[in-house]
């Protein structure tokens, strides 16, 4: 089993980094000698399933921001000079940032709809509004056309989380200038997860501190359990921009399991990694 989890840590990890090296943060950080309780063991296998589920058309419905690196291949073969901003279509390489509506189309496929031209399929002339007929073939491969224009573009597709999809062209394309790379973020109304939670112990209770990755929560909700099987419980709430709570309703010599989320009027984010806490001589509560 200590193998098997291993081989799958490392999957999970090589997986995640290959999609966005630069955004991958794992939720837990596990130490020598930590207990792997059922929920920290759970949200790794998650992680892990995750990554290696076929996508699905109907994951790419919604609001997206696409941040797309684009290179000419000849010049420019791993895109490694495509850093700075250009104006298109006289652009030959850099990035931009461009808003994206994907719609269902009923048929198997779904349209992409956006004021920027020249977003998944090949280049074109022009730098007006355009609309991409695209499916997900496999679960790995995202073929995209513009109608009328008889040209498709099949890029592979990966799944970073579950608001953030890699789109990339194959390393032999020879296409001229195009987008090579593809970052979709989903425009989402709840709050970014916190990070970071850390305890320490105080003469009075536990102090609890964490990392606001967000600008739009209404309150972050604090969750407890005392025992490892045990169901978690809302504690407290703590305001808008606030990143440390204190629990003195603690027993002494008790183990208690903490996570934190944000909270706005759409819901939770997800949460942050646990902590495992155990209290000494604390008799408040």
């Amino acid at each position: 089993m200590k193998n098997k989890l291993a081989y799958a840590v490392s999957l999970a990890v090589a997986i995640g980094l290959e999609a966005s090296a630069a955004d991958y943060e794992t939720a837990q950080q596990l130490q020598d000698g930590d207990l792997l309780s059922a929920d920290v063991l759970n949200d790794i296998l998650n992680r892990i399933e995750l990554t290696l589920k076929p996508i699905t058309n109907n994951e790419l419905e919604g609001d997206w921001v696409a941040t797309q690196i684009v290179c000419n291949n000849f010049y420019y073969p791993n895109c490694a000079e495509a850093s700075a901003d250009f104006t298109f279509p006289t652009g030959t390489y850099g990035r931009r940032e461009v808003e994206v509506s994907v719609t269902d189309n009923g048929d198997g496929t779904v349209q992409l709809s956006t004021d920027a031209y020249n977003i998944f399929g090949y280049k074109v002339n022009g730098d007006a509004a355009m609309d991409e007929t695209c499916a997900v073939a496999e679960g790995v491969i995202l073929s995209c056309g513009v109608a009328g224009s008889g040209s498709y573009t099949h890029r592979s597709i990966l799944r970073s989380s579950d608001t953030q999809f890699r789109l990339s062209l194959p390393p032999d394309y020879n296409g001229g200038s195009a987008f090579f790379v593809t970052l979709l973020d989903k425009v989402v109304s709840t709050p970014v997860a916190p990070s970071n939670l850390r305890s320490t112990g105080a003469d009075d209770g536990v102090n609890l501190a964490w990392q606001d990755n967000s600008s739009d929560e209404t309150s972050f909700v604090i969750k407890r359990k005392s025992t490892i099987d045990g169901a978690y419980q809302e504690l407290a709430q703590a305001g808008a921009n606030i990143v440390s709570f204190k629990d003195t309703e603690v027993a002494s010599d008790t183990t208690y399991w903490y996570r934190v989320g944000a909270r706005n009027g759409a819901g939770d984010s997800l949460y942050t990694n646990v902590v495992r806490h155990k209290t000494n001589t604390i008799t408040s509560g």
